[in-house]
């Protein structure tokens, strides 16, 4: 019995109809990254706590999942899910010294783009407003390629 319920915490269906359909399993190599199967087991990816959660306020999709989409009797409940990925560690004031002076030496955009995911820093709202400011930034340089170009982008 122990083990079976050592199993169970150890993976999650995030989406059930009459049998899982995405299931989340926690890494044993790596805390805090989970990977993603299908009804099948087939590994759909490999995942942070930030972006599983970025999967299930709809910013993100696995396969071709958009989890806000997805019927409501389909979905894991939203605390089930909290427990799971388990806590967010909190930044130290040093991990903030260290994301600032990473913006001042190496420019906010590329700082953000280019240079690093910060994945050490454990702050959900840090990671969320990052990639909202990726997603955004990509768009605003879509848009000006085209208006330059004439021409649409993909």
């Amino acid at each position: 019995m122990r083990n079976k319920e050592l199993l169970k915490l150890q993976q999650l269906e995030l989406l059930n109809s009459e049998g899982p359909l995405l299931v989340l399993h926690k890494s044993e190599d790596e805390p805090g990254y989970f990977f993603a199967t299908d009804t099948k087991g087939f590994l759909l990816g490999y995942y942070n706590r930030y972006e599983v959660i970025d999967f299930v306020e709809g910013r993100i999709q696995i396969k071709d999942w958009h989890y806000p989409s997805v019927s409501e009797g389909m979905k894991q409940d939203r605390k089930i899910i909290e427990d799971f990925l388990g806590e967010d560690e909190s930044p130290t004031d040093e991990d903030w010294a260290y994301v600032k002076s990473k913006m001042m030496n190496e420019g906010f955009h590329y700082c953000f783009i280019n240079y690093s995911n910060f994945e050490e820093i454990k702050d959900t709202r840090f990671h969320r407003l990052r990639n909202e400011y990726i997603e955004v930034s990509k768009n605003l340089e879509k848009y000006i390629n085209e208006k330059a170009d004439g021409r649409k982008y993909f």
